[in-house]
Parts: C-alpha cells; sequence; structure tokens
C-alpha cells in the first residue's frame, strides 16, 4: 500500500484552506469523506483511519496541499466522475495524446456546491467546457447522491460470509443544457487504488479486449477460464478496456493494508451494449463499445491504479438531453478463504488469492 493518508490528515488539511467537506458513516464502524472541491470521495476509513483508496501523498504535508490548492490541480485521489469522449474533451491533438492532454478545470476540481445531510450527500456542479478540437462550448449540469449501500450478499441463504462490510451507492444525474449542439456526454467514474494487488474482470463469450497505450503482456494481464486478471503496481503506465457486451457490470479488486489485512473491492453498475459507449484509444479512436477501464500509472503521482466505468450518456436520444445512472461500491474485509467465497457468489468465478 503506497500512500497511508488518515481520514484526520484529510480534515487537517481541508480545515486549513478553507474546503467544505462532510463525513458520512457506512455502518459497522466505517466512514467515508466527500469534499466539495474536486467532488471526490476518501475512504472507507476503519479502526485504523486510513484510507482504502488512495489518496495523494499531498494531503500528508500542509504546504504541498497548500500549492495543490492553490494551482487548482486535480489528482486528489479516491473516487471521482470525469466525462467522455476524453479524446474530444481532453486532447487538443489525438495523434500526441501524452502531450496534448489537459483536464479542463470546469469539470475537475469543478466547481461542486455540497449539500450534506445524514444519510446521503449532494454535489452539484455546472460546467461550461470548450472542446479542444473546434473550439465549440458543451455545457451540462451534474447532480450526484452518495449514500450507503446495504450488504449485496444479505439475502443469499445458501451460504454463510465471516465478513465485515461497508459500501456507498452513488446517483449521477446528468442534464446537457446547450442541447441545440449535437453531441453526447458519458459519466465515467474512476476510482484510484492502492498497488500491489490484483483486478479480476468476469467474461463473457470470446476475451477480447481494447489495449490503450504500450502493447500489455502477461506481466500485466493474464486471461483464465471467465475471468481477466490484471497487476496493478502503480510502476508502469497501461490501460486496457473490456466491451460492454462482454462484461456485465461487476469487477473486483483484491489488496492487502500496510498492515497486511486483506480486503476487496467490488464496483457493481448498469452495463448495456445497446448504448453508444463513446470513449476509444488516441491511436484508433473508433474502436468504441467498452464500458470497463483499468489503468495502471507510471509512479509520477507516487504510484496508483484506476478502477474504471462508464455510465449512461446523456444526448444519444435527440429527444433526451439527460440521463440517470446508479453505482454502487462495496468493501469486504476478512480471512482469505472468506473473501474468495464472496468473489465466488458475486462476480460467479472461482478464485484463489495468492498476494
Amino acid at each position: 500500500m503506497d500512500n497511508q493518508i488518515t481520514k484526520q490528515q484529510i480534515l487537517d488539511r481541508c480545515r486549513e484552506q478553507g474546503l467544505r467537506l462532510a463525513c458520512l458513516p457506512l455502518g459497522s464502524g466505517y466512514e467515508i469523506l466527500v469534499t466539495e472541491y474536486g467532488g471526490r470521495i476518501f475512504g472507507p476509513f476503519g479502526p485504523d483511519g486510513v484510507s482504502v483508496l488512495w489518496v495523494n501523498r499531498a494531503f500528508g504535508d500542509a504546504a504541498l496541499f497548500a500549492d495543490f490548492v492553490r494551482d487548482r490541480k486535480w489528482n486528489l485521489g479516491g473516487d471521482r466522475l470525469w466525462f467522455g469522449p476524453e479524446l474530444d474533451l481532453f486532447c487538443t491533438s489525438p495523434e500526441a495524446f501524452d502531450a496534448s492532454y489537459t483536464v479542463p478545470a470546469p469539470m475537475d476540481p469543478g466547481h461542486y456546491f455540497m449539500e450534506a445531510e445524514t444519510p446521503c450527500i449532494r454535489l452539484l456542479n455546472r460546467a461550461d467546457v470548450t472542446l479542444p478540437s473546434d473550439g465549440s462550448v458543451i455545457s451540462y449540469e451534474v447532480r450526484r447522491a452518495i449514500r450507503p449501500a446495504a450488504n449485496p450478499l444479505k439475502d443469499l441463504r445458501g451460504a454463510r460470509f465471516d465478513v465485515q462490510y461497508c459500501g456507498y451507492f452513488q446517483d449521477i444525474d446528468l442534464k446537457d443544457i446547450a442541447p441545440e449542439k449535437e453531441w453526447y456526454t458519458e459519466p465515467w467514474i474512476l476510482t484510484q487504488i492502492n498497488p500491489g494487488g490484483k483486478v479480476l474482470v468476469p467474461y463473457l463469450g470470446d476475451f477480447e479486449f481494447v489495449d490503450y497505450y504500450e502493447p500489455v503482456d502477461e506481466y500485466c494481464q493474464k486471461v483464465h477460464e471467465g475471468y481477466a486478471e490484471l497487476s496493478i503496481t502503480g510502476d508502469r503506465k497501461y490501460k486496457t478496456a473490456y466491451r460492454s457486451a462482454s462484461t456485465f457490470g461487476r469487477m473486483a479488486y483484491v489488496n492487502r493494508t500496510a498492515s497486511g489485512s486483506l480486503y476487496l473491492i467490488i464496483r457493481n453498475y448498469y452495463n448495456d451494449p445497446s448504448l453508444p459507449y463513446c470513449m476509444g484509444p488516441w491511436k484508433e479512436p473508433g474502436n468504441r463499445g467498452c464500458s470497463t477501464y483499468f489503468y495502471n500509472d507510471g509512479g509520477s503521482e507516487g504510484g496508483f491504479g484506476e478502477f474504471e466505468n462508464s455510465c449512461t450518456p446523456a444526448g444519444y436520444d435527440p429527444e433526451l438531453h439527460r440521463s440517470h445512472s446508479t453505482t454502487s461500491l462495496w468493501f469486504f474485509f476478512g480471512a482469505q478463504t472468506e473473501l474468495e467465497k464472496v468473489i465466488r457468489a458475486l462476480l460467479g468465478i472461482t478464485y484463489k488469492i495468492t498476494i
């Protein structure tokens, strides 16, 4: 586990910079923090007070964080919301992807407004984003609601699971407020994870994937019967994407905390191959139709991975200029054999944890 950032450090840094945030209890002694700056979700925090999700090391140093906020940087860590198509929104020259990649500030960190009333935290951001490709402007409004999610195992009667659990829903309402432009916008959730573990991606039919950067080899991705396994190391840049038609809206990450305890993260989201998922790699922008993505960073920010999924686009129907999406993020803590049972129950694969 790379960056050991605690709840107290995040509280201290936000207080020092006058940034609003709210705490949301999830049950079983776990809680998350939601910040107005960037609309981030941090945690969950358990008894040791350390975030399970990756958090930027700037939170560990008051001066570094002051510079971070002054420069309105975006890479805070935690769970964030971006939008696609990436090549149109982020790049002046898709063929020079890395050199021209710029995050639009109205999108992230944006100018979120937060309302917090347990058991729900609400976020609102309105943004005007200039497209680098032609200088035109798209305008949107996004409303997010974060609330606790019940244990997805609660109604299973065929097995017992000796695990601790916490989780949350995120509801995303996106509205295109400049519908005269023919355009659709795809909400895109990126959950930043600490390196050292394995991603599990169940798939249907014949295996295929989209390779975004340098060719992915078995060091990064291993293909098994019914699932792919990715190594999240935080020290070698790669990105893979998986077709909506070949996945079913669940993916997992298993890792250990710094003290050696195992945890399992499972993302559950609406996945529909009929939707026009719009993102593709810069080398082949028309290679679309993916709803699941994973990114392994090269280490410039201290090492992290990303657990990503697309949500329902707005604007694909000329009469419908809005969309609604709901995702869940589930966290399980326990012994190896118990987490393997959870993987079997919720992902439908048999997996032996070896980390």
